[in-house]
């Protein structure tokens, strides 16, 4: 076996000068023990690898602890008996769904934890081998319904299984008796739309919403749909209608052409799982851009009860902003612009013709110039009468 000796680091490059094979293992081995604190038979064997040594550290794959060795090679190796191995790492999966009795399940997110750790579903991350304790919820809420956990919420799990581990954690939720064969025991219907025209205009979607309460569904067994869809016409006759209860189409209606006035019924039963508190029922058109398809929709919700509810089923009124029309919006801008308008003082501005400022101004400047003048002439006087003394008394002086 050949060393490259300028590669070593100093000191230990110089200790390798004329040495045999044997002498350079044993080296090692006394190096290695010395390191690591115990002496590993695979010690040597992994540490004469001379280009990879590193400065101050004779045997890269000697370690006291996880850190040593994520510095040198990554996070992916462990220290395993004083020395660096790279980890298997396995992948682990958890996921979470509801289900309910002749129902199909449906993923849904939760929080669990990993040894104390939160996580979320869907969860899928590569782990080391070894033992995991994971906790979940034992209940969850979807759809405003109380899901219950089936099994153990607190338990271990050895990973990995079979090359990987795949956990899933089931909700379930207990339906109500169904509704014996002569119908519901109680029943509400809810007027929805009367005569609701639809109209897209220019575009090819339009579409009218509105909220509808179920009074509650610790009692509910279900829903009903009875509708009418007339067809009026249009530009473009030929368009598509649409009942949409909380965002999912539970009704579809075609029209062609030939079928103008034309009115077609129906029952469309909602499922108990699909009716919440608050619910949204949709009426929609599809079109062709710039057809103006006219479309009448009347839709009556019946809700079936167990029993009677505490609350009755309703549509709630609007604000008063959302049923007033665009002309009544108008008519309330211009009252309150005219109300506004009434209610500012006017004030007749003072107006001035530039003549007669003039002539005021020429006026007060005349009287200022005037007693100017006679302040002048009156100290012009004082000095002449100084003067004339002064003369007088030198021709006094002179001839007497």
């Amino acid at each position: 076996m050949s060393y490259n000796v300028e590669d070593w680091h100093e000191p230990y490059g110089q200790q390798f000068e004329d040495a045999t094979e044997d002498e350079v293992t044993g080296q090692l081995q006394d190096w290695c023990c010395e390191y690591c604190g115990q002496c590993f038979e695979t010690c040597p064997e992994l540490s004469i690898h001379i280009k990879n040594s590193h400065p101050g550290q004779p045997f890269p794959n000697c370690c006291f602890t996880d850190d040593d060795c994520h510095q040198l090679y990554g996070t992916d190796y462990a220290c395993v008996g004083g020395v660096c191995e790279k980890l298997e790492m396995y992948p682990m999966g958890i996921s979470a769904d509801v289900c309910a009795e002749d129902h199909p399940c449906e993923k849904i997110q939760i929080e669990f934890t990993i040894d104390g750790e939160t996580k979320y579903t869907p969860y899928y991350e590569s782990l080391e081998p070894g033992k995991y304790h994971l906790v979940f919820p034992t209940e969850v809420q979807y759809n405003g319904r109380t899901y219950e956990l089936l099994g153990n919420n607190d338990f271990n799990i050895t990973h990995p299984q079979n090359d990987e581990t795949y956990f899933k954690a089931s909700y379930f939720y207990e339906l109500p008796p169904p509704p014996p064969p002569n119908g519901w025991p109680y029943e509400i219907p809810v007027k929805v739309y009367m005569n609701e025209l639809v109209n897209p205009g220019w575009y090819s979607w339009g579409e009218k919403e509105k909220e509808v309460e179920s009074g509650g569904i610790d009692k509910v067994l279900g829903a009903r749909l009875d509708w009418a869809i007339k067809f009026e016409g249009g530009t473009l006759p030929a368009c598509e209608a649409r009942l949409i209860w909380n965002d999912e189409t539970v009704q579809t209606v075609h029209f062609t052409a030939l079928e103008q006035g034309k009115t077609e019924t129906g029952s469309t039963d909602i499922d108990v799982l699909k009716i919440l508190e608050k619910n949204t029922l949709k009426i929609g058109v599809s079109q062709s851009p710039a057809a103006f398809n006219r479309v009448l929709f009347t839709v009556i919700v019946t809700f079936g009860y167990s029993s009677e509810p505490d609350k009755k089923p309703k549509v709630p009124e609007p604000p008063l902003w959302e049923k007033m029309k665009w002309y009544q919006w108008l008519a309330l801008g211009g009252g309150a612009v005219l109300a506004t308008y009434a209610l500012v003082p006017k004030t007749r501005p003072a107006i001035r013709q530039p003549v007669q400022i003039f002539l005021g101004k020429a006026e007060e400047y005349g009287k200022k110039g005037v007693e100017q003048a006679g302040i002048y002439a009156r100290m012009g006087a004082k000095k002449a009468g100084v003067a004339a003394k002064r003369e007088a008394k030198g021709l006094w002086e002179r001839y007497r």
